[in-house]
């Protein structure tokens, strides 16, 4: 299933956002991502992680962060996510 997303830009111009079949809608009323599972290590920690919402692209593995370094990084670009 494809599904097209029309929203507007901050300067009135028409985005367009095509979502396909990547995510699947749950009886809980939210939305889950399917996992991938693999052994890789965290680029700035070196701790273990087996599983990713995304496939890893061979060229960047070893920018890779677990949960906790990528939520630091997150944060300390401040804003509400």
């Amino acid at each position: 299933m494809v599904t097209t997303i029309l929203s507007r830009t901050s300067k009135g111009q028409i985005k367009t956002n095509i979502l396909k079949d990547k995510m699947a809608y749950n009886n809980d009323g939210g939305f889950s991502r399917p996992k991938f599972q693999g052994n890789w290590t965290c680029g700035k920690c070196n701790a273990a992680i087996t599983e990713l919402p995304f496939q890893p692209d061979e060229a960047r593995i070893k920018d890779l962060l677990c949960r906790d370094c990528h939520k630091a990084k997150r944060d300390s670009f401040g804003g509400n996510r």
